[in-house]
């Protein structure tokens, strides 16, 4: 799968303040994520990770701030359908008649015409995407048969079959099995090679090494940010999750 082009940057946040009644759930938060890099969200719960994802898909409004993908305003970029977006609750509906196919394909753009049928290409994008999970064998099973953990893959393969410059994923690896987990890391590390830039949240700071290029430290502002293996300092990560640097273990 190629990417579309966006530069300079695949994700640019600047200044961005959200807040969500009486509460401030974001100020002033700066970051890039770069074509072809994969960047860690990192931060304890409350620390405005899925707001930040929401302030990209537009489910939150921006209280101030730029949000830009490939340099142009995020509302656009989104309306080109720029931005591949797995959130952390399963959205399909197990009793709705849908093959795993089926929920795949609503990654591509809606048929057009009397018929409304699906492309060649459609389909050969949904088959890939499968094939890239794991899940190539179940296309045509329905999806309210499937484990939690497969779903989960269902909802990767939808954004995959986008062919989006930006995928976000939001705790992708939460609740999934050590295989799957592996799995979803190898994805996230492909489209990256592929040109797409990727964010993604994640709790589990042992893996991050291998998950990400790049970290940022969330706590409602950004803490720290740069690569991984100079970011994730004992300091930085005792500030981001309110411990004593002794405390912190990676």
């Amino acid at each position: 799968m190629t990417s579309k082009p966006l530069t300079p940057a695949a994700l640019e946040v600047r200044g961005l303040t959200v807040v969500r009644g009486e509460v401030r759930a974001l100020t002033d938060v700066d970051l890039t994520v770069a074509p072809g890099r994969v960047t860690a969200l990192v931060g304890p719960n409350g620390s405005g990770k899925s707001t930040l994802f929401a302030a990209v898909t537009g489910g939150v409004d921006v209280t101030s701030g730029t949000v830009k993908v490939g340099g142009t305003d995020a509302a656009a970029a989104r309306r080109r359908r720029e931005i591949a977006f797995v959130g952390q609750d399963d959205t399909v509906d197990r009793q709705f008649p849908l093959t795993v196919a089926d929920v795949v394909a609503q990654g591509r753009p809606a048929p057009r015409g009397l018929l409304g049928r699906r492309t060649a290409a459609d389909r050969a994008a949904v088959a890939e995407a499968l094939a890239r999970v794991g899940l190539a064998d179940l296309a045509r099973r329905p999806i309210g048969a499937l484990s939690g953990g497969q779903r989960r893959r269902v909802l990767v393969a939808r954004a995959l079959v986008q062919e989006a410059g930006l995928l976000l994923l939001d705790e992708p690896l939460a609740g999934v099995d050590v295989a799957s987990a592996e799995l979803l890391v190898d994805i996230v590390r492909a489209r990256a090679d592929e040109g797409a830039g990727v964010l993604v949240s994640t709790h589990d700071l042992a893996g991050v090494t291998d998950l990400a290029d790049d970290v940022v430290l969330l706590a409602g502002r950004v803490v720290a940010a740069g690569p991984v293996a100079s970011t994730l300092t004992p300091a930085a990560l005792a500030e981001a999750f309110g411990l004593r640097t002794g405390d912190v273990r990676r």
